[in-house]
């Protein structure tokens, strides 16, 4: 009885996007980056203005570390529950809603009067930013070249420590000039600047399209199908051709 030796499987081929970055992953990258060093400066910067506040206030220093808790449980809740729900609706929507939630949170939190109100916000915000990071770092993955991934994930998703690093430097001229309340407002304003071009240009997962399960992610389809599609242009991927589908 003889066995005849099976064929081997056809690899993917690459196109020339798999390849080397193109103006578009760059582009991509830069609003992830972006909205990553916000994300880090507005996690730090209850930190910055705790002295100025326990000044303000004439608070024991003990009475802010409900504060600073309350904020790491936020971050911590919100990169667990929104990671999950960016599987189901897409990573576009939940990084978009969670730069608007932080962001005006953020703001509102310039409005404190109460140690119990900042305590409230700063769960709230944390749940926001702790979406920003898992998703952002995702996006950058599926967008890079196989061979560039490990490393444009290591430098992109820097920009969180970046973001917090600028916040030090930011909160120490913005405080003996304007007040501890600026360096929320500061925090608040920017990523709502930065949301505009989000909102206009950042795609959805191409892993999100390629399973079909996205029902409409505004004009930006049309540019994540021309960058992914000549990338994954053969072969099965996730039980699917590598191919976008054509409608989704």
């Amino acid at each position: 009885m003889t066995v005849e030796a099976s064929e081997p499987r056809p690899q993917p081929t690459l196109g020339p996007e798999a390849r080397a970055l193109g103006p578009y992953q760059i582009w991509v990258f830069t609003l992830c980056g972006l909205c990553l060093i916000m994300d880090g400066f507005d996690v730090q910067s209850i930190g910055y203005v705790a002295p100025a506040i326990i000044t303000d206030w004439k608070i024991a220093n003990a009475d802010m570390g409900p504060v600073f808790s309350a904020g790491l449980l936020g971050l911590f809740l919100g990169s667990i529950v929104f990671s999950m729900l960016a599987d189901r609706i897409g990573r576009r929507p939940v990084v978009l809603g969670a730069t608007l939630a932080f962001s005006t949170l953020t703001l509102l939190t310039a409005r404190v009067t109460s140690i119990s109100e900042l305590l409230i916000l700063r769960v709230l915000a944390g749940l926001g930013l702790g979406a920003i990071l898992p998703n952002a770092t995702a996006l950058i993955g599926e967008f890079s070249p196989p061979r560039l991934r490990v490393k444009t994930m290591m430098i992109v998703t820097n920009g969180f420590t970046i973001g917090a690093m600028i916040g030090g430097f930011l909160s120490a001229w913005l405080i003996p000039q304007y007040g501890w309340r600026s360096v929320f407002v500061a925090g608040g304003v920017i990523p709502l600047v930065i949301l505009i071009p989000m909102v206009m240009s950042l795609p959805e997962s191409p892993r999100f399209l390629a399973l079909g399960r996205s029902r409409r992610t505004g004009p930006t389809i049309a540019a994540t199908k021309a960058i992914v599609g000549p990338v994954l242009s053969d072969g099965p991927w996730l039980g699917r051709p590598y191919n976008l589908p054509a409608r989704v």
